[in-house]
């Protein structure tokens, strides 16, 4: 029977194989560095936050979130800031919604994963980040 330490060096050598690329290496150097000793295993994963937006988990769901914020204000016209505030109330009136429609679907999807912002200025914010301006 293997250690765990062991094991986990076995299942990064199986991921590498099986799923050669970056998040492969990203995975086996962090069991690596952990193996080793330099950090925790979260730590060397970059999985442990650091505030809001401290790990990688969160920056990805944060970004799909504002992504699906930005594809909903393609299906309401108007210009930006008008888009922004209907979708704002209809963000606020989620719960209450019986026979979902398009928006409605993709705003309750994007609601399970990370919260959404409720005001016209928090959508705005919210749709002109990326990952290149957070």
């Amino acid at each position: 029977m293997q250690t765990p330490d062991a094991a986990l060096h076995t299942i990064a050598a199986i991921v590498r194989d099986i799923h050669p690329g970056p998040e492969a290496d990203w995975f086996v150097q962090g069991v690596s560095d952990y193996l080793n000793g330099e950090s925790d295993l979260e730590s060397a994963l970059g999985l442990k936050g650091s505030g809001r937006l401290g790990n990688r988990a969160a920056r990805r769901r944060i970004g799909n979130r504002n992504a699906t914020l930005r594809q909903c204000l393609t299906l309401i016209p108007g210009s930006d800031w008008q888009r922004c505030v209907i979708l704002a109330e209809r963000i606020n009136r989620l719960d209450r919604i019986r026979d979902p429609g398009e928006l409605e679907r993709l705003l309750l999807s994007a609601r399970m994963a990370c919260e959404l912002p409720t005001t016209p200025e928090g959508i705005m914010r919210a749709t002109r980040q990326t990952d290149l301006y957070p």
